[in-house]
């Protein structure tokens, strides 16, 4: 019978380099035995974890709680093969340490520090098989900040350690313990509170801005109380503006996610103290004028970055520091007017410019120059500049930061086409066709055709314009072509291409009217002239206009307006991309009207696209009402809507609901088509979504159902892959035991 409470140690007492030993090699080898070695190296291992345990038996005596639970988990691990055994072993240890537990709670308090070693063992062996430590892990780190006062790292690793458990492990597709979240980030910020401001800073930065802690920083945000408030701002007030610098990105990515929150006013203070501080930094001009314009863009200060950098370009003359403010500056004008960075850059270029093509960063920086003042309508002011990119063309014929030659001399040509100097353009233009890849272009071919109409030459002009016409590549549809529409007229009356301009009339037809709601056109020239109007709307080097550019003003209807702007959206910052989505969903719904079955999957992607729950529910719950209202609707797609839908809900901690939107979609999956990627690339995020809501809740025997029920989908799709499906039912299997060996011991 063992004893009601631990027996007097009978060996001396233990040093501390041999429980450290001891301790360090039983950690070591029961990790690498869960890994799962090779039978040698198990054996060997096997052999370091029992002289381990039996140092520890030596110190603690043998009947020792503690021994018997870490008996318990040596018999788990060395009777893998066999577990009745193991399984045995585990429930009575644990069993017996729950008892002692219990004694200890009656003698000394539920609070004393006692009770620690009861509470590790217990999390231990319940971790041995993923079962949910939280009833011993928070008991413990309850007792442990009673009884901390100075700082204590490890205890910040082990409340970080529970905040992620409580969060899901920063996963989205788990419900958060809110409860938890928001008692562990108190016990965090009380821990960071005891520290120096420099070791303060080190660590906050380490957690606090991994890019997985936004949901904690909502949540707390949102639902703690206004003490834990407090105290963050107090923290955030006593950052260290040095050691920022040296978690600059990850600050920056946090500061963007925070102008929202509550913490709004403290995080603009932490900026503004990081801002002085890189000023004053012995850092170079070009460094600190980088960082300091991506802090002003992160506090949504574009005007103070463009000076920032505007001051910086107009100091430096340092080769290495010019190439990096070059690179800064051009992407900084991405998409975006800046005035007062445009004539830095200029001048930079036009009192250095021999030196600035000496190096990619340069000649990247004048050919986007060049383009930004052709967009301005400053044709003279970008013609030296080709000239000049030509002369450099050479040393970089194709590299990803300039431009071929043959692209420069294009350029070049259609700039002094655009000014009307024909002759000049005539030169440029000609010297093309004697490379394979400007005599095979038809648009290079209808530029010779205008400039020839334009200088009298009228039989040249046709034959430039029969032979662009001849080169168009064949198919069923006719892409929109720069002057072609010209070259076209130019050809009327001709007999001899008749037949070809009326095919070519007929794939526009087929390029322009997908739906068939164009009226037909009669004249080929006319519709040429309106494929010419909805050419492709120019791309920045940032990527489309904002909001679909020229296409807002030219495309024909509703529908392909709508499509204009959603493509434009993908290469837009989420808060910028919001209004040309909203845009289209609006235009499609007046083309469609509100309860067309083809809003659904625009729908499905915008409400998957948005990261604010406030906006991406009503679209997921419209659209889930869409696809309910048609029984026709595609099954895959009214799944992903309750997918999305359940997922979002159960960030927000509406466990119930979420739970009920994530059943609610796999039955769908029996009547999609599983063969495709997408479909089942979503089926397994609805299936992983509800595995870690039922492991979190220790539903095995639901979790086993989810797994049946997902064999029987991949059965019926003749899915012979399963990939980690049966490794995960065997663990499924082995924590249902447990958890009924543990039951039949009277623990939970």
């Amino acid at each position: 019978m063992i004893p009601a409470a631990p027996p007097p140690l009978q060996a001396p007492p233990p040093t501390r380099a041999a429980l450290d030993s001891s301790a360090a090699t039983h950690a070591r080898a029961l990790e690498a035995l869960r890994k799962g070695l090779d039978p040698p190296g198990s054996r060997a291992l096997r052999g370091e974890l029992r002289a381990a345990l039996a140092t520890r038996e030596r110190h603690l005596g043998r009947f020792h709680p503690l021994s018997l639970g870490l008996r318990g988990l040596l018999g788990l691990v060395l009777d893998r093969g066999s577990d009745a055994r193991g399984l045995g072993y585990y429930a009575a240890a644990c069993g017996e340490l729950h008892r002692q537990l219990r004694l200890q709670q009656r003698a000394r308090g539920t609070e004393a520090r006692e009770l620690l070693p009861y509470l590790d063992a217990l999390a231990e062996l319940y971790a041995a098989e993923s079962m949910s430590v939280d009833p011993w892990e928070e008991a413990a780190i309850r007792i442990s900040m009673a009884h901390s006062l100075g700082p204590r790292p490890d205890l910040e690793r082990r409340v970080v350690a529970a905040l992620e458990r409580h969060y899901g492990g920063w996963l989205s597709f788990r419900p958060p313990d809110r409860e938890g979240v928001l008692k562990d980030a108190g016990h965090l910020v009380t821990l960071w509170l005891r520290r120096g401001d420099r070791d303060l800073t080190g660590a906050f930065a380490e957690v606090a801005f991994r890019s997985g802690a936004a949901g904690v920083w909502r949540l707390v945000g949102r639902e703690g109380d206004p003490s834990l408030r407090g105290d963050i701002a107090e923290l955030l007030g006593r950052l260290d503006p040095e050691i920022l610098r040296e978690h600059f990105q990850p600050f920056r990515q946090w500061l963007e996610q925070s102008l929202e929150g509550p913490w709004r006013d403290s995080a603009r203070k932490a900026a503004h103290r990081l801002d002085r501080a890189l000023e004053a930094s012995p850092a170079g001009v070009a460094g600190k004028a980088i960082q300091r314009a991506r802090l002003a863009s992160a506090l949504e200060d574009p005007a103070g970055a463009e000076r920032i950098l505007a001051e910086a370009l107009s100091e430096t003359r340092e080769p290495p520091e010019r190439r990096a403010l070059l690179s800064a500056a051009e992407k900084f004008l991405e998409g975006r007017e800046a005035p007062l960075l445009e004539a830095a850059l200029e001048e930079a270029l036009r009192v250095d410019l021999r030196a600035h093509l000496a190096d990619p960063e340069g000649r990247a920086a004048v050919l986007g120059q060049a383009q930004r003042l052709e967009r301005g309508g400053r044709l003279e002011a970008a013609e030296p500049l080709w000239k000049s990119l030509l002369g450099a063309s050479g040393a970089d014929p194709g590299g990803a930061s300039f431009m071929p030659s043959r692209e420069v001399l294009r350029r070049l040509g259609d700039n002094l086409r655009a000014q009307g100097r024909w002759a000049e353009a005539r030169f440029h233009l000609e010297a093309l066709l004697a490379i394979p890849e400007g005599e095979a272009d038809p648009t290079l071919h209808f530029a010779l055709c205008e400039v020839e109409q334009r200088m009298g030459n009228a039989d040249m002009a046709r034959e430039r314009a029969r032979n662009g016409l001849a080169r168009i590549p064949p198919g069923d549809q006719l892409q929109p072509m720069p002057g072609l529409a010209l070259a076209l007229r130019c050809l009327e009356g001709d007999g001899a291409t008749e037949g070809l301009r009326n095919a070519l009339s007929r794939r526009l037809r087929k390029a322009l009217d997908p739906e068939g709601r164009l009226p037909a056109l009669a004249q080929p020239a006319v519709l040429l002239s309106l494929v010419e109007a909805l050419g492709a709307p120019p791309r920045s080097e940032g990527g489309e206009a904002p909001c679909g550019g020229p296409w807002r003003e030219v495309a024909r209807g509703p529908v392909e307006r709508a499509q204009a702007l959603l493509r434009a959206s993908r290469d837009l910052p989420l808060r910028a991309a919001r209004p040309c989505r909203q845009e289209a969903l609006a235009l499609l719904e007046k083309a469609w009207g509100p309860e067309d079955l083809r809003l659904l999957e625009t729908l499905v992607s915008l409400g998957g696209s948005e990261n604010d729950p406030d906006q991406a529910e009503p679209l997921l719950r419209r659209a889930l009402e869409l696809g309910r209202a048609h029984p026709e609707a595609e099954p895959a797609l009214v799944a992903e809507a309750l997918g999305r839908l359940g997922t979002l809900l159960g960030e927000a901690g509406r466990e119930g609901e979420s739970l009920a939107l994530l059943r609610g979609a796999m039955p769908l999956f029996s009547r999609a088509n599983l063969g495709d990627e997408k479909v089942r690339d979503t089926a397994g995020g609805v299936f992983l979504a509800l595995l870690a809501m039922a492991e979190y809740r220790e539903d095995y025997s639901g979790a086993l159902a989810l797994a049946d029920e997902a064999e029987q989908l991949m059965d019926q799709a003749g899915i012979r892959d399963r990939g980690d499906l049966p490794r995960l039912r065997a663990r499924l299997e082995r924590q249902a035991r447990v958890q009924a060996l543990l039951r039949a011991q009277g623990l939970p």
